[in-house]
């Protein structure tokens, strides 16, 4: 139930209120990795190196999709 309340969330407000309405554009880029300013590899990764991950992030092998 928890997992389905978290990954389904906006559905699950939906079924709460019909009228309930998402609009990812008023979503603030949370950063998972600091520093979170990408400087290296095309703007993937910081100066550390590290890849520059945020919230709903997907991450996709370019070779099988997956």
């Amino acid at each position: 139930m928890v997992v389905r309340l978290t990954k389904d969330i906006i559905e699950t407000y939906q079924i709460c209120n019909p009228k309930f309405k998402c609009c990812e554009s008023v979503y603030v880029k949370r950063y998972l990795t600091n520093p979170s300013e990408p400087v290296l590899n095309d703007g993937f990764d910081n100066e550390n190196s590290d890849l520059v991950l945020f919230v709903n992030l997907v991450l996709v092998n370019p070779r099988s999709r997956e």
